[in-house]
């Protein structure tokens, strides 16, 4: 039998930041693995969650999910090895193609694409972290990041799809995948890929 992992998520309507930091921290006493913030309209995730693994000794904060329409990969690259050294490497980057109504109505762009969005924005994300230079096809500049590098931090892609086609691109993209219940919205789970070598699930 497959040991079940716990982790709690927050919707991304919730604003009440003394709750947000009181779940984290309750989370973290009662021995959960996991506390996941989204990123809708509200706060800005990545100051949030850097509070929260402040407040916190051992378990992952994750981006659950961050946009990768509303960021660079160079600033999701920034963030990301940010956190990375404030939670002590206890930070997971959740990454998804969001909604059109978010992205055409909040960041007012087109909303063309989304699955391959996300798959080129992931890959920019993990060359630029790889300190090996993110390419600018305007100024054929390179840039790298001005901090240590996190060539192995966690990825978890938010999928699109059910298909078999779509789980396994995003299984052999990253380190996991992070998908909604058809039976209920409110349960989210993360299938751990990379990081235990078996379909362990996080519970929201």
């Amino acid at each position: 039998m497959t040991d079940r992992r716990r982790g709690v998520a927050l919707t991304p309507m919730e604003t009440r930041l003394d709750l947000i930091r009181c779940i984290g921290e309750l989370a973290d006493e009662l021995g959960y693995e996991v506390c996941a913030l989204p990123e809708g309209l509200g706060f800005d995730s990545t100051l949030v969650l850097a509070e929260v693994a402040l407040r916190t000794r051992r378990i992952k904060v994750v981006s659950g999910i961050l946009s990768v329409w509303g960021r660079t990969p160079a600033t999701l690259a920034m963030s990301a090895a940010t956190l990375h050294q404030i939670s002590g490497g206890r930070y997971v980057l959740g990454l998804g193609a969001s909604t059109g109504a978010l992205v055409k109505g909040f960041h007012g762009i087109p909303y063309a694409n989304p699955a391959a969005k996300l798959r080129d924005v992931t890959r920019m994300f993990a060359r630029c972290s790889r300190a090996s230079g993110l390419a600018s096809t305007a100024s054929r500049g390179r840039g790298r990041l001005g901090q240590p590098p996190v060539p192995d931090l966690p990825i978890w892609l938010a999928a699109l799809a059910r298909s078999k086609g779509s789980w396994r691109r995003r299984r052999s993209c990253r380190t996991g995948v992070i998908s909604s219940s058809s039976r209920s919205r409110a349960r989210a789970w993360a299938i751990w890929l990379g990081e235990t070598g078996h379909g362990g699930h996080v519970h929201g």
